[in-house]
C-alpha cells in the first residue's frame, strides 16, 4: 500500500497512470462506477466459470447472475474460487430434490465469487483514493457476508484475499468476513486449510483469536 501511494505521486508528476498491475475486471467495475454511479458485482459468465471450477459440480446456468450486460468480460481464474473435490454441503437433506441441491450450490458460488470481486474493487478504490467507490464496494461485500451462503473453503479464500489487500487499520472488509468466520467457526476448525492460513497471516490469526 505504501508503495502504491509512492507510485501515485510519481504518476502525478508524470501526468500518467500505470494500470498494468491492476486487475482488469476490477478496473472495468471502477470505470463503470465512475460513469454510472454503480457497478455489476457479478457477471453471468463469471458465475458460470465458478460453477465449472475444479471440484465443483457442473450445472448449466440459464439465468443472468445480475442485470444483463451486453458486453460482459470473459472470466479468468481470479473470478473463480475453487471448492474442494468433496462437497458435503451438496449432500441432499431430507426432502430435498436435485433442483434444491443445485440452487444451494449456485447460491454459495454466487456469494463467494461476488465477494471476491467486491474485495478487489475495494482494494482498487483504496489505491486510487475513490471514497464513494470504496463505500459502495464495502456495502456490497457486507451484504454478501450478512446474507450469503458459503462453502468453508470459500470463506478461507475470501479471508486470505481481504487480509492481503487491506491495511491493518482498515476494518471495512475485515470485520465483515470475520462475522462469516464466527458464524461458521465450528466447521472451519475442522478444515485443514485454517491452520495454514493463520500461519501465513499473523494479523488474521490475531483477529481470529479475538473473535
Amino acid at each position: 500500500m505504501i508503495e502504491s501511494r509512492a507510485n501515485r505521486q510519481q504518476e502525478a508528476q508524470n501526468a500518467t497512470i500505470d494500470l498494468s498491475e491492476d486487475d482488469r475486471f476490477a478496473l472495468q467495475r471502477m470505470l463503470r462506477f465512475l460513469y454510472t454511479g454503480d457497478y455489476f458485482e457479478l457477471y453471468k459468465q463469471e458465475l458460470q466459470n465458478a460453477l465449472d471450477s475444479p471440484g465443483s459440480q457442473k450445472f448449466t446456468l440459464d439465468t443472468p447472475a445480475t442485470s444483463t450486460d451486453p458486453n460482459p468480460p470473459t472470466a479468468t481464474t481470479h473470478d473463480s474460487i475453487n471448492t474442494p473435490s468433496s462437497l458435503p454441503s451438496l449432500k441432499r437433506k431430507r426432502g430435498d430434490d436435485s433442483k434444491q441441491v443445485e440452487r444451494r450450490h449456485k447460491s454459495k458460488k454466487r456469494t463467494a465469487t461476488a465477494a471476491l470481486n467486491n474485495a478487489l474493487v475495494y482494494a482498487l478504490a483504496e489505491k486510487y483514493d475513490i471514497k464513494d467507490l470504496k463505500d459502495a464496494s464495502q456495502k456490497k461485500f457486507a451484504a454478501l457476508c450478512l446474507n450469503g451462503r458459503w462453502y468453508d473453503d470459500d470463506i478461507l479464500a475470501t479471508m486470505r484475499t481481504v487480509y492481503s489487500t487491506t491495511l491493518a487499520g482498515d476494518r471495512g472488509l475485515r470485520d465483515s468476513i470475520l462475522t462469516v468466520y464466527s458464524r461458521n467457526h465450528s466447521q472451519l476448525l475442522q478444515n485443514p486449510g485454517l491452520p495454514t492460513l493463520l500461519t501465513e497471516d499473523s494479523e488474521l490469526a490475531l483477529d481470529v483469536l479475538k473473535t
